[in-house]
């Protein structure tokens, strides 16, 4: 057909090289069955038309699978050229930054099987809505949900996945406090919002007065709710509670609340709102 020989042929090259805008695909659409046409409407429907010609189509050309295609074609292009090769130097750039070309191809999509689902770039594993990737993680060999697994088939404590995967440090070391945005330049000062004293993780999660007091009114709420006398220590506040004598719903309950806690406090922080009380309470409840 002309609109293959003489329109697509043109445009292959460089839409195999280049991310094509959504609308340039409608332009191509529009301007085709235009052609085929003659200008006119369409004189059946367009589905058809992309059809074999033993189902009575003319094998017009999908242009989104036609897109679709030629990014495709530029895995196993990837996958037999060498590291050394400048040309795919870019693309496998960001690729390492994702684990990886091979380990890309090898994630799991399937939710129903869940001791293999892969943790990384995984549609239905978000944070803010978005996949995530844990270069330190990735080296470290935890790569399923299988990894996050103890012996006895229930999720790793913060201290047995510690000392399992050899980690020196916390959870906390990844949260970014004004003390680094100012050291860097981002932030004019290094003020906690709620106190003006110098900001840094220890005093946003623990030396605060109005972290430490909201931090009393959800432990005294808590032990209200539960009917239960809970008295966690500073670490436990922050990192949860593992072995203990307490019963194992209460620990459960108590570790889903001081999680959802300091996320609250982290993100009032953040948006430079008050530390509500009650927006926690009523939050938590909905979860």
């Amino acid at each position: 057909m002309l609109i293959k020989t003489l329109g697509l042929s043109q445009l292959i090259y460089s839409a195999s090289n280049l991310d094509v805008p959504k609308g340039i695909v409608e332009i191509l659409r529009t301007k085709s069955f235009k052609f085929l046409w003659k200008k006119e409407k369409d004189k059946t429907k367009r589905s058809g038309l992309y059809q074999d010609l033993d189902n009575g189509g003319m094998r017009m050309t999908d242009f989104d699978i036609m897109l679709k295609a030629l990014k495709l074609a530029w895995i196993p292009r990837l996958l037999r050229i060498s590291d050394n090769n400048n040309c795919c130097s870019i693309p496998k750039h960001y690729f390492r930054s994702k684990g990886g070309l091979n380990f890309l191809l090898g994630c799991n999509y399937d939710t129903n099987q869940k001791q293999e689902l892969i943790l990384f770039n995984n549609k239905d594993i978000l944070v803010d809505g978005k996949p995530i990737f844990l270069n330190e993680w990735f080296k470290k060999g935890i790569l399923s949900i299988n990894d996050l697994w103890n012996e006895s088939g229930s999720v790793l404590t913060f201290h047995e996945f510690r000392d399992k995967y050899s980690f020196k440090s916390n959870f906390l070391r990844t949260i970014v406090t004004k003390k680094e945005l100012f050291k860097f330049g981002i932030k004019a000062d290094d003020e906690y919002v709620y106190c003006g004293d110098r900001d840094s993780i220890e005093h946003s999660f623990i030396e605060c007065m109005f972290t430490r007091l909201f931090t009393q009114k959800v432990l005294n709420w808590f032990d209200q709710v539960n009917a239960y006398q809970i008295s966690p220590t500073t670490e436990e506040t922050l990192f949860g509670i593992t072995a203990s004598s307490h019963d194992s719903t209460i620990i459960r309950k108590f570790n889903y609340t001081a999680l959802f806690m300091r996320y609250c406090i982290y993100s009032a922080k953040l948006n430079s709102l008050a530390i509500s009380f009650q927006d926690f309470v009523s939050k938590l409840l909905i979860k």
